[in-house]
């Protein structure tokens, strides 16, 4: 188990314990235990997106260099993918709530995924249909390596 993956199953342990308090000093002591595991899943978050900055920063200046010597549209594609990736990590909200549940609604037009905070704050997308499929293919690849 990896320290994010135990950083999640404690969170949900915390918030459990959080419900069950019978008093306000309980309360207090869960509470900072979760915002302990809280800080420490973000700056976890942090260094990940660092460090695929790095590597996409790197890859770029690599393509970069190809096309000083030759032009190939492979390449090409490939830097506009990693430019977009770039932009993606640079634009990324910092401080990212985690969704307690999410809601997936389909009214036969369009596929919408709301994600829902503790609070109840919601945030929502909508999906194109292989988007959708994409998505539910890698959810349940995950769900799958963690049930083994």
């Amino acid at each position: 188990m990896t320290e994010v993956e135990k950083l999640h199953a404690d969170l949900t342990r915390y918030r459990f314990r959080r419900r069950l308090a019978i008093d306000d000093r309980d309360v207090a002591i869960v509470d900072e235990l979760i915002r302990e595991a809280e800080s420490r899943l973000a700056q976890l978050e942090n260094a990940h997106k660092q460090a695929a900055r790095a590597q996409l920063c790197n890859r770029r200046a690599e393509l970069v260099g190809a096309l000083a010597q030759r032009v190939d549209d492979g390449d090409l594609l490939l830097l506009g993918s990693v430019e977009a990736a770039l932009a993606a990590i640079d634009t990324a909200p910092e401080d990212v709530e985690t969704a307690a549940r999410a809601v997936v609604s389909d009214h036969g037009e369009v596929i919408r995924l709301t994600f829902y905070s503790e609070n109840g704050a919601g945030r929502g997308l909508e999906l194109e249909p292989a988007h959708a499929v994409k998505l539910a293919g890698e959810l349940l690849e995950a769900a799958a390596s963690r049930l083994r």
